[in-house]
């Protein structure tokens, strides 16, 4: 279980890099 959820947060972390590069992107 602890492993799923640590996958799950490195998941939600990588999602939430590449939201911020697409703003960022979008801004550049």
């Amino acid at each position: 279980m602890a492993v799923i959820v640590g996958q799950r947060r490195v998941v939600r972390q990588a999602q939430e890099l590449a939201r911020q590069a697409e703003c960022h992107s979008k801004l550049v």
